[in-house]
């Protein structure tokens, strides 16, 4: 049969139709095949590996992304350096202790990069690339008399006897410690969002449940809002926090989550949770989801005030 130049135009347009086709299903499987960690565990979803593609990687590879990746020696290294005694709980804490090696390396790969432009970094330490690169980057910071005087006002009982102008320099170099803290959590979230981060599927099927097993990740879990305090059993400023979870716990027993952690005895929840200073609250909704959080004493009522608006919603 011969075929009519109209008939073969027609046949090759049908032909690229089903071969776009093909390869547009192709990708949507593929899309819908993709498993996110914090797709499987939600409680993962405010940490920067929550994006991470659930893979499979090669062996001894725990996590990788651009030109950067950790491996299982990585950590093993790692927890070899801290004493003995403490060994056990991070290894517990795998993946936190690999999210930091992962971070760094980023950090340390993209702060070589952007401090190349404008210095010589020949022979420079990484804790030196760090310093300067991230010095560069706050130096703009600038903290105002208002922002003192509204911080020393709101946090009064956590200052006791001490006067305003007394406590000045120390509020300053605290609000100038948290913006900096700030822009660089900042910087790191952009960081890891421009980078496609995959984690290791044998790990997580077979380790993850060790890692979630505890207080605060049950209790982001199961349905209810949740109200987390940090604090310090070692600071005395700080008590005035305990009987208040203790009243709270009582009172929205079945309703609400009240949790008191003591960042001496978890020190990597306190890392996990990004907490600076104590005491620290935190304020989750029903799904896991962080509200908001604050630094120093609360009233009480106040603290009512936000459970109670999060059981409404």
């Amino acid at each position: 049969m011969i075929l009519t130049k109209n008939t073969r135009v027609a046949i090759i347009a049908v032909f690229c139709m089903v071969f776009v086709l093909n390869i547009a299903t192709s990708r949507r499987i593929h899309a819908e095949e993709v498993t996110l960690l914090a797709d499987k565990f939600p409680q993962l979803m405010d940490t920067p590996l929550a994006n991470a593609e659930i893979v499979s990687l090669p062996d001894g590879i725990f996590l990788r992304g651009n030109d950067v990746t950790v491996s299982k020696k990585n950590v093993e290294d790692q927890l070899a350096q801290v004493p003995e005694e403490n060994r056990d709980m991070l290894r517990d804490n795998f993946l936190f202790i690999a999210e930091q090696l992962f971070t760094e390396k980023l950090l340390l790969s993209s702060a070589k990069k952007e401090l190349a432009e404008t210095r010589d970094i020949t022979g420079l330490e990484d804790r030196e690339i760090f310093g300067y690169f991230f010095e560069g980057m706050t130096e703009s910071i600038e903290i105002s008399d208002q922002d003192i005087d509204s911080f020393y006002h709101q946090n009064q009982q956590m200052m006791g006897d001490m006067d305003l102008e007394t406590a000045k320099p120390q509020i300053k170099n605290f609000l100038r410690q948290q913006q900096q803290q700030h822009m660089i959590e900042e910087y790191v979230i952009d960081v890891l969002q421009n980078t496609s981060i995959e984690i290791s599927s044998y790990w997580v099927e077979n380790h993850i449940t060790e890692v979630m097993d505890n207080e605060i990740d049950n209790a982001r879990i199961n349905g209810k809002p949740s109200f987390i305090v940090f604090s310090s059993e070692a600071t005395e400023n700080t008590q005035p926090m305990k009987p208040v979870v203790d009243n709270l716990s009582n009172e929205y027993e079945g309703q609400a989550d009240v949790l008191y952690i003591a960042v001496d005895k978890e020190p990597i929840l306190a890392t996990r949770y990004a907490i600076q200073d104590v005491p620290t609250l935190i304020f989750f909704d029903n799904v896991g989801q962080e509200i908001g959080r604050h630094t120093g004493i609360v009233d009480e009522q106040e603290i009512k005030q936000q459970i109670n608006m999060l059981l409404v919603n």
